[in-house]
């Protein structure tokens, strides 16, 4: 290939996608689009102009659970062959491969993070906990003062 990028969908509002990793694509971000199968000719649209106009020709997304995680697109392959039924199937075992693997790794870094916030509250609890313990004891010592 010698062009590709990422496109990252920008914010919850769909306004568009943050391009990311890019080869030989000179773009910060594409107007917002829609796209469920890989596309093997760019639509002729206004939103896919900036990228027609960077020589990608492929636009591969990977969707998990009805969420578009990002759209991997490609420009022309160096041989300037057009894709054959090989080289879709081929396409598709990796938008297969790569979906799994970038919804695996929002899991693992919700874990984290879920982990990470569950290690402060139980901080919390403990201080609160150990705080407690040690005003009780600095009272007891207290009224065993002035009670003697």
């Amino acid at each position: 290939m010698r062009r590709a990028c990422i496109l990252h969908p920008d914010g919850d509002a769909n306004d568009g996608f943050m391009v990311t990793h890019n080869k030989g694509v000179r773009l910060a971000s594409v107007e917002s689009f829609s796209i469920d199968e890989c596309a093997f000719a760019l639509p002729e649209t206004p939103a896919m102009q900036p990228l027609a106009d960077q020589g990608i020709e492929w636009l591969v997304p990977l969707i998990a659970n009805n969420e578009l995680l990002c759209v991997l697109c490609f420009g022309g392959s160096l041989d300037a062959l057009p894709a054959n039924e090989d080289t879709r199937a081929y396409v598709e075992l990796v938008r297969t491969i790569g979906t799994a693997a970038v919804h695996n790794a929002r899991m693992v870094h919700t874990l984290l993070e879920a982990k990470k916030a569950l290690e402060g509250q139980t901080l919390l609890v403990t201080t609160l906990y150990e705080s407690a313990r040690d005003f009780e004891h600095a009272l007891a010592q207290v009224l065993a003062s002035t009670s003697a």
